[in-house]
C-alpha cells in the first residue's frame, strides 16, 4: 500500500507539474468497509475529506483487491493535489474540471463510465457541472463524470496540461473561469463550450459504435 501511495505521489505530481509542500495524510480504516458501488468515481469521491485534506481508504477492501486500491488512491490523490494547489478552496475551480483531471491524471478509466458512453442518457449542460454536484440525481452522476472527462480531455488535447495549469493559476488568484480561459488560452468559455459540445457528440458516437 505504501509503495502504491508513493508511486502515485511521484508520478502524478510530476505529470501535473506540482507537488504539495506538506505531506498528504492517508487514513487506512482497518476494520471498515465503505458502502456503495466500487466501480463508480462518485463513490470514491466520498473518500477525500476537503476540510482536513485527508484521504480515507477502507483497508479491508484494499487488501482484497490491490488494483482497486490503486485506482481509488490515484483518483483521490489528484483531488488532494488540486485541493492543495488551489489553497484548499474547493469552490475556486469548476467541479467538472477537477473531476476530469482526477480521471485523466490517474489514467485509470472506470468501467461504468465506459458503459455510460454506450447509452443514450440525457445531456447535462456543462454550466450545471461547474458548482458542487450534491444536487445531481444519483442516476445522472455517471453521465456527469463522462462529460467532465470529455470536457477536460478536450482542454488537455488542445492546450496541454501546462495550459490547464495556467488556467488554474488564474482561478486561484480569484478570477472567473471565463477570464482565466481568455487570459491563458485566448478562448472564451462560451467558445470552449461550443468546441466541447462538438467533441462530446463525436466521442459518444464512437462509444456507441
Amino acid at each position: 500500500m505504501r509503495a502504491i501511495l508513493e508511486y502515485a505521489y511521484q508520478e502524478i505530481g510530476q505529470k501535473f507539474g506540482y507537488v504539495p509542500d506538506a505531506p498528504i495524510k492517508v487514513v487506512l480504516h482497518m476494520k471498515q468497509k465503505f458502502s456503495g458501488e466500487m466501480g463508480t468515481p462518485a463513490w470514491a469521491d466520498t473518500l477525500f475529506d476537503q476540510a482536513s485534506g485527508t484521504i480515507h481508504i477502507p483497508a479491508v477492501q484494499a487488501l482484497d483487491d490491490l488494483a482497486w486500491f490503486s485506482r481509488v488512491v490515484r483518483h483521490e490523490f489528484v483531488h488532494a493535489l488540486l485541493h492543495a494547489r488551489m489553497n484548499t478552496q474547493p469552490t475556486v475551480a469548476p467541479t467538472w474540471l477537477v473531476e476530469g483531471l482526477a480521471i485523466q491524471l490517474a489514467e485509470d478509466p472506470w468501467s461504468d463510465l465506459d458503459e455510460m458512453r454506450k447509452r443514450r442518457h440525457p445531456f447535462i449542460p456543462l454550466a450545471s457541472l461547474q458548482g458542487q454536484w450534491k444536487r445531481i440525481p444519483a442516476d445522472s452522476l455517471p453521465m456527469a463524470y463522462v462529460e467532465a472527462d470529455l470536457a477536460t480531455r478536450s482542454l488537455t488535447e488542445r492546450y496541454g496540461i501546462h495550459g490547464v495549469r495556467q488556467v488554474l493559476n488564474v482561478l486561484r488568484a480569484g478570477q472567473s473561469l471565463d477570464a482565466a480561459m481568455q487570459a491563458k488560452l485566448s478562448l472564451s468559455y462560451e467558445k470552449f463550450h461550443q468546441q466541447w459540445a462538438k467533441d462530446f457528440k463525436v466521442n459518444l458516437r464512437q462509444g456507441m459504435s
